[in-house]
């Protein structure tokens, strides 16, 4: 072998090495403990650094409750984590964490009609966005959610 093919093989196999260390497929998942709201960070990088970013967001009924009543969650207690990475965008490694962590997505019987209910029940009830605030989100009393769609006429699938 001749030292010009040497080089050249030498350059492949060392630019493939820079490759894999330097480019990088990877997920986030981001969950709220408060208002269980969920988002699915996919990312691009190179050397970690982003370069096209997608965002998924999964609003949870009580979210969007509490924004029509006009104190939504601001998420002060997110959680994160790496689902996954995929180096060179093809090995699945450190991390790789595979399997199920969240079964949620719209819901159907939350619309708007179910929104305008609610809004107009915070305006009856102008204390009620602070008392919801603090019982689901701080106290984590979710069996309250129920209680305020009753008091609002939503019909709902929750259980008491």
């Amino acid at each position: 072998m001749n030292r010009s093919k040497i080089v050249r093989v030498s350059l492949i196999l060392f630019l493939g090495v820079v490759w894999f260390i330097a480019v990088d497929w990877s997920w986030f998942v981001h969950d709220c403990p408060d208002c269980w709201h969920g988002e699915d960070t996919a990312q691009y990088r190179v050397f970690t650094v982003p370069i096209h970013t997608t965002v998924y967001k999964d609003s949870s009924v009580i979210q969007q409750v509490a924004t029509d009543l006009g104190k939504p969650c601001m998420h002060p207690n997110m959680e994160s984590w790496h689902k996954h990475r995929r180096w060179g965008l093809l090995f699945c490694k450190s991390p790789c964490i595979n399997g199920i962590y969240r079964l949620t997505g719209e819901s159907t019987w939350y619309d708007q009609a179910a929104a305008a209910k609610i809004v107009a029940l915070s305006e009856r009830k102008p204390s009620l966005k602070t008392e919801f605030h603090d019982r689901v989100f701080i106290k984590h009393d979710y069996k309250f959610l129920p209680v305020v769609l009753d008091q609002a006429g939503v019909d709902h699938p929750i259980p008491d």
